[in-house]
This record gives C-alpha cells, sequence and structure tokens, in this order.
C-alpha cells in the first residue's frame, strides 16, 4: 500500500520495525524550506511566515501567523509495508484555546500533520488522516473535519488540563 504525505508545520520521520527503512520527510534546514510547497488557505488575509529555528535539540520549523492560515508540505511516496509507523516531534510555543476545532468556525490547531491517501484520478477523491496537537480537546479524540467527510483529525497532542 502507498500513502503520499504532506507535511504541515511538524517534524516528521515515518519508520518501521527493525527490518524496515526509516524516511526522513523534512531536514529543517533553510535550503529545504525554500523548496516546499506553500499553500494559502481560502479566506485567509496573509500566509503563515515559516522559518528554521535552532536550539541546544538541533533545527526546527518555526510557523507564526497572524490573522494567517496557510499549509507548507511536500509530497512524498511511502510504502507503508515497508515504514509503518510515523514519528512526529511537536513545539508549540502557543496555543489556540476556547476554539471549537471540530467546526467550521473553529478549525484550526497549533501543528497538524496531513496523511493523504491518494484514490481516485481528482484530489476529491482523496482520503485524508490529520494528526493534530490540540488546544481544546484531549489526546486519543478524533472527529471527521468539518469541511470534508474523507478526512479526519487525530489529537495526538494537547495542551488541554484533565481535572
Amino acid at each position: 500500500m502507498k500513502l503520499i504525505y504532506k507535511i504541515f508545520t511538524a517534524a516528521l520521520i515515518v519508520v518501521g520495525s527493525s527490518h524496515a527503512n526509516e524516511v526522513k520527510v523534512f531536514d529543517f534546514t533553510e535550503q529545504e524550506l525554500s523548496q516546499l510547497d506553500v499553500r494559502k488557505v481560502r479566506g485567509a488575509d496573509n500566509n503563515t511566515v515559516y522559518s528554521i529555528g535552532t536550539n541546544k535539540d538541533g533545527n526546527f520549523l518555526k510557523a507564526i501567523a497572524d490573522n494567517a492560515a496557510s499549509g507548507l508540505g511536500k509530497q512524498i511516496k511511502i510504502d507503508l509495508n515497508k515504514t509503518p509507523y510515523i514519528n512526529i516531534t511537536w513545539k508549540i510555543e502557543k496555543d489556540l484555546p476556547g476554539i471549537k476545532e471540530n467546526t467550521k468556525k473553529g478549525h484550526d490547531f497549533a501543528a497538524r500533520v496531513f496523511a493523504v491517501k491518494k484514490t481516485g484520478a481528482t484530489p476529491l477523491s482523496n482520503r485524508a488522516i490529520n494528526y493534530v496537537f490540540s488546544s481544546n480537546n484531549e489526546i486519543g479524540f478524533n472527529s471527521p473535519s468539518p469541511y470534508t467527510k474523507k478526512s479526519i483529525d487525530n489529537v495526538l497532542a494537547s495542551t488541554k488540563k484533565e481535572y
């Protein structure tokens, strides 16, 4: 089975078992950043500003959005029989409290990674799993995207506190 991954604002490495391959999707360099595709979200006034940051743990992708919305990514083919796992490292400095993420009005996340499976000749026939860093739902929560039932949002990390 083949899957096309698009990455947006997160670190991503796809790894398999001890017999499998490791596919590094993004190396976090200025050169690679300049080669990634930017997709503006309909209705947004501005694009998100992306840059490469560095700290003691290495390089990371930094995204700053002020009344802005865009996605950053690239397409690669992955054989899930050889690389069946995905490893995402998140670094979130500010979350988005108080929004209803599973509604059209509030469908926003501090970070997300899209995994898209091409299932037909047009983009409308594709299926997607969105791995998200939520500000308002607990880890493990999932729901269909409010824009299409062919896309599912899965919360892998969250700033929501359990009381």
